[in-house]
């Protein structure tokens, strides 16, 4: 969609602009987190990450 090759232009993955993807999450599903450079020949050094996910039933 435009909106999220805008996103993408931003340098933000397509889905994050509307919260779906943690609004589809069910108990017993899997988050993982790739560490990616935005262009080729790039490097990512990554030092820490911590994901922290809540809602409510």
């Amino acid at each position: 969609s435009p909106e999220a090759d805008r996103l993408v232009d931003f340098g933000r993955g397509r889905g994050t602009g509307t919260g779906r993807f943690v609004r589809s999450l069910k108990l017993g599903d899997v988050v993982t987190v790739w560490g990616k450079a935005r262009f080729g020949g790039w490097t990512n050094n990554v030092e820490f990450v911590k994901v922290e996910i809540y809602w409510a039933i």
